[in-house]
């Protein structure tokens, strides 16, 4: 068997593909020339690039299988976990978020207690009901926008204004601790807000 039939039959046993041998015919040029620069005989040629050929596909075919043994190893089976996911049925769970308390105002009002303050000392006598009514409007906001967005806030049931009795009254849940606190900061808030109001309205209106 020649020389260049013992690579060829192993480039086949190592399954390497059709039309290749397992190393470039420009390395095997190479090869040979650097041998036969050196004086070497054509037949000890032959013989050292057989071996050396054979060399590189043994190497190639080793190579090639750590890869695919590796890539075996570390891959995911995903039939596997598709089976896996549809024998335990999983379903995602959605966390709820707690509600508020103006969300829990709205179910159910006897869980809270109302704490309220007058707007004498705002409102003088010289301020009849349509002024009231018009300095009210601002500091309620379009639609109670301002009313709802202090409620959000300080995460009480309801802010409510009663023109009848001129007050603020404030729905607390009846388990809220910090309820006596929080009153009086909203109450200062309102009542400054309510006075600053006043002052642009009297602004407006002096002209």
């Amino acid at each position: 068997m020649s020389n260049i039939t013992l690579a060829l039959d192993n480039a086949i046993r190592l399954n390497i593909p059709k039309k290749h041998i397992g190393v470039s015919w420009a390395d095997i040029i190479e090869f040979c020339e650097a041998y036969s620069n050196a004086g070497i005989s054509e037949e000890v040629i032959n013989e050292k690039l057989t071996a050396a050929i054979m060399k590189a596909q043994n190497l190639y075919y080793t190579e090639k299988n750590e890869v695919q043994k590796s890539v075996k190893e570390n891959s995911v089976d995903t039939l596997a976990i598709e089976k896996e996911v549809d024998d335990k049925k999983v379903v995602k769970v959605q966390k709820v978020k707690p509600l508020k308390n103006w969300q829990k105002y709205l179910r159910n009002k006897d869980d809270f207690e109302n704490l309220s303050f007058s707007l004498r000392e705002n409102f003088d006598t010289n301020f009849n009901t349509h002024k009231r009514k018009e300095i009210m409007s601002l500091v309620i906001g379009k639609q109670g926008c301002f009313f709802k967005e202090w409620t959000n806030y300080w995460d009480v049931g309801s802010i409510m204004y009663y023109k009848k009795t001129n007050e603020i009254v404030i729905a607390f849940h009846k388990k809220d601790k910090n309820k006596t606190n929080k009153f009086e900061i909203m109450k200062s808030f309102i009542t400054t807000n309510i006075n600053t109001n006043i002052e642009k309205y009297n602004h407006i209106h002096k002209y």
